[in-house]
This record gives structure tokens, C-alpha cells and sequence, in this order.
């Protein structure tokens, strides 16, 4: 039993559990027990029909212990709560699935504090609903590869076109804006081509392109090496950014990567 207790399992009491008439006594005493966890339940009395702890005794609770906090955040309205147990100085907040549409965003938000992050489910709810952010939350496409997956509503398309008129990727915008209307991204030079009528956003880069426009950067490299060359560039930044964001371990990406070449 020794062995266990100290080498294969982490033990959490759930605070609701315990006497709330002499929450301070009995947290003390499962500290000189050697427990080191504390499992914080909060409740709204909507999500879950009880509402047995405040955010007011969680907070006067952290000033009496340094036991680790683990709260599961069992409400609708997740904003206020894990703003206020941020604020708390809790160690990990656990949020449910169900009542959060943007589950990947509340990760990153809780991760930015420097908090460890989870995600609950009902028993009835699939594990599907995870599958976007098991993979750091981000599954990337060519178009045109074998595998290629159909483009969803709530899916990105990123084209890019120095000139912003090539026929190939202007042809998949209007696809993708005709078909499922997704949110369509435009990495060119051209501020004023075609793909403005379609693209929600743009994101500039204006170096020399086909179009010789006045306030292109100029290159003497040939054709649109430079262009290439800073979308390139800016791939790497943005992943650069992703993985700081979502405090990302470089190493365990390579998970990811070929191994049969």
C-alpha cells in the first residue's frame, strides 16, 4: 500500500466532501496525512443542481493552504469562474465541453496564466467533441492532397497569391466561399485584386510581385522568389507563436512528423 501511495497514484479529496462547518481543520488534517491535492468542485446550481462551495471560500481557503488546487468547473457561464479562480491562484482548472463552444480558446486561456488546463465530459457526451484539440487543436490540410478532407463551415482556408489573380487558388476561394462559406484568409501583395471580394481577411506582404504595383518592395530576384521566400517566413512565425501560446514542448512534435522517409 506504501508503494502505491507514494509512487503510482496522485490522492484528491474532493472538498465537498469534507465537513464545511470546519473546512480549515479538516484541510490540515489531510495535510499532516500527506495528501497534497485538493479536489475543488464549483457549482452554479444550473449546470449541476447543487451549489455547495463560493468562489468566497476557495479564496479565504488558498490563503490557508498550499495544497495543489484542482477545481472542476461544473457551470454555464465559464467566463466569470475561471476568470475568478485565475485570480484565486488556483493550480488547474477543469472545464466541461458541453456548455464551452470554444473549447481550444478556454485551453490557451487557462495555459497563458501558467494554470494546467483539462476538459470534462457528461458520460453521455462522445469523445468526438475533443478530436479538434487532441492534436494541439489544429489539423492542417493541402489542397489537393490524397487525404484531403471536405472543407466544413467552420473550417480556415488560407490561399496564398502574390498577385492575388493566379487562376488556381482564386478558383478554390469562390469554391469555398460558394459551397460552405468558411473563413477564407488571403496571404498576397495586391490589396486590390479579385480575391478582396472573397477573402475575409488579408494579410500583406507587399514585395515584388507579376503586378509591379508603386509600393512593392523591389527584389532582383527572379519572377516571385521574394514573395515565396516571406510566406515562408511568416509560416514559421506563426507556428513560432502557436506552440509559446499553447506552451508547446518543441521536442514532442516530432511525434508528428514523417518517419518513413
Amino acid at each position: 500500500m506504501k508503494e502505491i501511495w507514494n509512487e503510482s497514484c496522485i490522492l484528491s479529496p474532493s472538498l465537498i466532501c469534507l465537513d464545511m462547518c470546519n473546512l480549515e481543520r479538516e484541510v490540515k488534517t489531510l495535510e499532516k496525512a500527506g495528501i497534497k491535492m485538493l479536489h475543488v468542485d464549483i457549482l452554479d446550481g444550473h449546470f449541476s443542481p447543487s451549489m455547495p462551495l463560493g468562489l468566497d471560500t476557495v479564496r479565504q481557503l488558498r490563503a490557508k493552504t498550499d495544497m495543489f488546487f484542482d477545481c472542476h468547473v461544473m457551470v454555464t457561464e465559464q467566463d466569470y469562474f475561471v476568470d475568478e479562480l485565475l485570480d484565486i491562484g488556483v493550480d488547474q482548472i477543469v472545464f466541461h465541453g458541453e456548455t464551452q463552444p470554444h473549447i481550444d480558446g478556454m485551453l490557451n486561456r487557462i495555459h497563458a496564466k501558467g494554470v494546467k488546463a483539462g476538459v470534462a465530459l457528461k458520460p453521455a457526451t462522445p469523445l468526438s467533441e475533443l478530436e479538434y484539440v487532441l492534436d494541439n487543436g489544429i489539423r492542417a490540410h493541402c489542397v489537393g492532397e490524397i487525404n484531403e478532407p471536405a472543407i466544413k463551415k467552420d473550417d480556415l482556408l488560407i490561399v496564398g497569391s502574390g498577385s492575388g489573380g493566379s487562376l488556381f487558388p482564386l478558383g478554390i476561394a469562390r469554391k469555398a466561399r460558394a459551397s460552405v462559406d468558411c473563413t477564407i484568409v488571403h496571404i498576397g501583395s495586391n490589396p486590390n485584386s479579385e480575391m478582396k471580394d472573397i477573402a475575409d481577411f488579408m494579410v500583406r506582404i507587399p514585395v515584388r510581385t507579376k503586378n509591379y504595383l508603386e509600393d512593392e518592395i523591389d527584389s532582383c530576384q527572379p519572377m516571385t522568389s521574394l514573395f515565396e521566400q516571406s510566406v515562408l517566413l511568416l509560416g514559421d512565425v506563426l507556428t513560432k507563436m502557436i506552440i509559446e501560446q499553447r506552451h508547446l514542448d518543441m521536442r514532442s512534435l516530432w511525434q508528428y512528423h514523417a518517419n518513413l522517409e
